[in-house]
This record gives structure tokens, sequence and C-alpha cells, in this order.
């Protein structure tokens, strides 16, 4: 019913287990979700060193970095089409012409962190050379040699089963493997993320493989595309903490197709989910309104949350039956803890205004007998308090509502 993805696991911290032989996660790194820019929306095949490094420099001067934003990613379409007579992967000589080395010092002298991408199989997602049977070569290369912190690892051109004799699991647990090594020799954390195209059920199983596994494949950016995402994420939740987590993939904020209110709609959800919050948007371009969405202080506090990393659940679907998969009509009413209270999110998926209203106590986290104080984490204002219902008026169409509720004492 659900179609899934994979991404985020922290390899520096990974630990051997000299009982069964086997590498498996320790808590650390990666412990919380990323924060930070990718390349792929903006730029796709046409990334380079100047565009990559500007975007780093924006995150440092609009203030996102002090709000936590700290991966600098770059996506496919880096390296050269072959390896060179070792089999190292290249990169590309004329959009990488200083070297990637030379880039990821530069984001380091930032104080910000460097991400790369590669592959499970035997060509990236768009033809470049892959790692299958290359693994601790490749590790090797894009930790100790180029100095990344973070791996996007994706499954595209994967060789057959009967070939391989091993299945998607296997293929990510052998660049675990190897990052966890390679991450061990130099003494650094390395963040590995996984994408898994095709049968997706990694939520299942993906624990002790990744930190995060992706929900969706890329799309839009239009509300279809928020509201399907939506959808899939309502009905695995429960998945998420702060050894695994649903990435609900990269942040389209600022680009065309979405509404100011979608955008608040977009970022209030993908952060109290607890999904990687990859800025996928030319942040050199980006408009004020769309900057300062990213930088709502109070929804980044809950989603880097350090003492709970579960997601906010469903509680009423709000126009159709509770527990109807439908992608166009996601569930309207969410809540879940906090370190600081409980949070409600209410989300205008019709194509008018509307009304929301709800009993606080429907919600698990909610006392009865108690009365709560309520901050509205858009107007960032207090709105009073309340022990019975919750309301939000007017909200706008396909946009958001979010409050904090704090136990202010006896009803």
């Amino acid at each position: 019913m659900l179609s899934l993805s994979i991404a985020t696991l922290c390899a520096g911290l990974l630990a051997f287990n000299s009982v069964n032989g086997v590498l498996a996660l320790s808590d650390g790194a990666a412990r919380l979700p990323a924060m930070g820019f990718n390349s792929w929306i903006p730029y796709g095949c046409g990334v380079n060193e100047d565009n990559v490094f500007s975007n780093a420099q924006a995150i440092k001067s609009t203030g996102l970095q002090a709000l936590g934003y700290s991966y600098v990613n770059i996506d496919d379409c880096y390296a050269q089409s072959n390896r060179n007579s070792n089999g190292d992967i290249l990169e590309d000589a004329t959009r990488f012409k200083s070297g990637m080395k030379t880039l990821t010092d530069k984001i380091h002298g930032l104080g910000l962190k460097a991400g790369i991408f590669a592959d499970a199989g035997t060509l990236t997602c768009q033809g470049y050379p892959g790692s299958f049977g290359k693994e601790t070569q490749d590790a090797k290369q894009l930790i100790a040699t180029w100095g990344f912190d973070y791996v996007k690892y994706a499954d595209c051109n994967p060789p057959a089963d009967n070939t391989a004799r091993t299945n998607v699991r296997g293929r990510f647990e052998n660049m675990r493997n190897a990052i966890a090594q390679s991450s061990k020799a130099v003494n650094k954390k390395v963040v590995l993320s996984l994408v898994e195209f095709g049968n997706h059920s990694p939520w299942q199983w993906a624990t002790d493989v990744g930190h995060s596994w992706r929900i969706i494949e890329t799309d839009g950016p239009n509300w279809g595309y928020i509201t399907s995402t939506l959808n899939r994420a309502a009905f695995i939740t429960q998945a998420t903490n702060f050894d695994g987590r649903n990435d609900l993939d990269m942040l389209q904020i600022g680009n065309s197709g979405l509404s100011i209110d979608e955008q608040k709609t977009h970022f209030t959800a993908w952060a109290l989910t607890k999904s990687p919050l990859l800025i996928g948007t030319d942040l050199t371009k980006i408009n004020s309104d769309s900057l300062n969405i990213l930088k709502n202080k109070e929804l980044i506090d809950i989603n880097q949350d350090n003492q709970i990393g579960t997601s906010i659940s469903p509680l009423h679907w709000g126009n159709k039956p509770d527990w109807t998969n439908d992608s166009n009509n996601p569930p309207q009413i969410w809540s879940g803890p906090t370190k600081d209270g409980v949070v409600f999110m209410f989300i205008n998926t019709e194509d008018q205004t509307k009304d929301f209203s709800v009993s606080i106590t429907d919600s698990a986290w909610i006392s009865n007998g108690r009365k709560y104080s309520v901050r509205d984490l858009w107007a960032h204002s207090d709105a009073g308090t309340t022990s019975g219902q919750l309301t939000a008026k007017s909200v706008p169409r396909h946009g958001v509502a979010a409050f904090l509720l704090k136990d202010a004492g006896n009803a």
C-alpha cells in the first residue's frame, strides 16, 4: 500500500559487535534529523563547485547556519563517466576543476559539513560509476581522500540478485560497513543517507542499517506532492525515533509551484514529523518570505528535540473517515509529544478557508483535568489557555496552523 525509500545513518559511530561479527549502530551522529542543502532540485546534472560553494556561503550569510542548517550536499552527476586506472571515482574535471578536496576544505572553513552522492548499483541513477563491489574503495575515496561528512546512497541500476547473490539490504550493509571502517580510520562521524527505489519496505527493517529511510521519490513542487507524501507518512509515523526516521525528502521552500501558505504547510509537516530538513532550493536566489519560513526557530526546535525523537501522528483525517488511504486527502489534524509540551498541527487540504476545532484530550499526550497554555508557532505569540477545545480560525486554503500546549495547572 505504501511506496517507500530510505535515508540517513550515522556511520561514524558504528561499533563492532564481537559476538556476531557484524557492524551495528551506536547512538551519536545523525541521532537528530540532518539539516542543510541538497543540490539536486536547483541544479541537477548542472551541479558544479561554484554553485555548491555559493549555497554554502548563503547558508552562513542568511543566518540559516545559526539555526542548525549545517550540511552542503552534492547529489548525482559530479563524477566522470569512467574510473581511473586504479579504479577510483574521479570528479568532473570541468565542473569541479579545483578538486573535491579543495571544495570540502572551503565548506569546512565556513564551519559547515559536506555531503556527496553514491550508488549501490553498477551505475548511479544518472549513469555514472556505481559502488557495487567497490564499497571499501569508494568509502575511502569519499571520506578519507575527499573529506566528505555525509554520503547519500541510492539503489539505482542494481545487479540482478541471481548474479549479485545479495538483496538491497545486503548492498546497503556493504557500504555501511565500508563507511564505518573509513570514518574510524580518519576519526570522524559520517552520515549515510540511503534511498531505495522499487520494492519499498525499508522502514520495517532498516533501524540497524540506517538512521532514516525516504518514503517518497522527489516530485513537484506542487500541492499534490505534499499531500501524497503526508498520506504515506500518516501510516508509518511509529517508525520514527532517534534510532530511525521517515525521511519525507527535500524541502522545496522557495521553488515556484507552491504558494506561501503551501510552503508553510510543507515546512511545518516536515519539521514536526522529524524528517531531515534538506533544502532543495537555490539559496542565493530565495526570497525573504520563503527564507523566513525556513527560519521558524520554534518549529526547528521541535524537529531537533534531543529528548523526544518521535514524530507527530494523525488524530483525525478531518474530511474523510479515519485511516483513509488517499493521496489527495491526508489527515488534517495531528498531534505528538515534545520535551516542552504537546504539539498540534491542523492542515487545510481543502480549496477554501476552514475553521478547525478539536478536543485536546483526543491527543494521548494530554492529561484530563489539566489546563494548558497555547503557543501559536507561526504567529510566535501566546494564545491563552484551554482545558477543552483547541481552535484554529480561518486556516487558508492549503494552509497550516500549529500550536504548542504546555501544562498550566489544574483546570
